[in-house]
């Protein structure tokens, strides 16, 4: 008993001094309880806990440490839906580790509302128009994995209020002023994503006051003096780079 207590304090002593990796610990000293507290530490260590010693404890303390590394790590004969959404609603990307057939509506909408980006890794057949919002609303880079035909002008804007880049991911039928006003609004490096129909003065000038970088997206005909020293007066002015400067538009 007295060399078993031993052997556990200096495997764990070897833990700590390694970052908490049981990849350095030897095998003899890879005892159950070690293993526990090396996934309950670190969930990545499930990895290198023997397949025979991995129980359902032991995935579920790695899975709540770091979900999106250990859920792939669990054993088939473990993975319930209990503990997918235990991992799915600590970090929504775990679900690419969960296997198809358990990736029900409930999974994935929890999933999604927990990262939005998650919608990646939602069958095609779950993508609803109540899901999809819902995961644009939380990431609205999601935008990204929503089908086009549900793409509508109501859902983009939820997807670029939340982050004004996804209006990347607008289609030309759903890409309105308002649509893009409320983009730039919230991010004006959307700027550079505005079809020059709904180009401004007004919605340009707001951009580059906060964004001096984006001058270069300017239409030639919208640039102004005005305009030009709220760009200058930003840290980011795009002449400090190496970017050489150009209007946005045709030359003559």
């Amino acid at each position: 008993m007295e060399m078993d207590i031993k052997a556990v304090a200096k495997a764990f002593d070897v833990l700590a001094e390694n970052g908490f990796s049981l990849k350095i610990v030897p095998k003899k000293f890879q005892t159950p309880a070690l293993c526990l507290k090396a996934c309950t530490l670190r969930g990545r260590n499930l990895e290198f806990v023997p397949w025979g010693m991995r129980t359902r404890d032991m995935c579920m303390a790695a899975v709540r440490q770091d979900p999106w590394r250990a859920i792939e790590q669990v054993p088939d004969g473990l993975l319930d839906e209990n503990l997918c959404l235990d991992a799915v609603s600590r970090d929504g990307l775990a679900l690419e580790g969960v296997p198809e057939k358990l990736r029900t509506a409930s999974l994935c909408l929890a999933a999604v509302k927990q990262d939005g980006r998650a919608l990646e890794f939602v069958p095609e057949a779950l993508r609803t128009e109540g899901l999809c919002r819902a995961a644009a609303a939380s990431r609205g880079s999601a935008l990204a994995f929503v089908p086009k035909e549900l793409r509508t002008e109501d859902l983009c804007l939820v997807a670029v209020q939340q982050d004004g880049l996804a209006l990347e991911f607008v289609p030309k039928s759903s890409m309105t002023e308002a649509v893009c006003r409320a983009a730039c609004e919230q991010e004006p490096q959307a700027l550079r994503f505005v079809p020059l129909t709904w180009m401004s003065r007004e919605l340009c000038h707001g951009c580059v006051s906060r964004s001096g970088s984006m001058l270069p997206e300017v239409p030639r005909k919208l640039l102004s003096k005005k305009l030009c020293m709220a760009a200058v007066a930003q840290s980011e002015w795009p002449g400090h780079g190496h970017r050489r400067w150009r209007p946005r538009g045709p030359w003559r």
